[in-house]
């Protein structure tokens, strides 16, 4: 037997179990990388003749959709290191 065999078979329910908890590890920091891109999307996609308020709004956006993924991101890889 293998040294990593505990000497039984994984059963479906922890399969189950191992695959969500990999989704659930990797899941929040390509969410976060995705909102950080997202974000400067938003704000360099504003054209120079976009009214006033166009720009206000897309700027914010684009401000707290960068700042919350790179806190997302901050903690993900503050737990991954750890």
């Amino acid at each position: 037997m293998p040294p990593f065999d505990s000497g039984r078979e994984m059963g479906s329910n922890e399969t189950l179990k191992a695959a969500a908890r990999l989704v659930l590890r990797v899941l929040p920091p390509v969410i976060a990388v995705f909102m950080v891109v997202a974000g400067y999307y938003f704000i360099w996609s504003v054209s120079p003749e976009s009214p006033f308020t166009e720009v206000m709004e897309r700027t914010r956006a684009g401000i707290v959709l960068t700042v919350t993924g790179g806190l997302v991101l901050i903690v993900c890889m503050h737990g991954i290191l750890r």
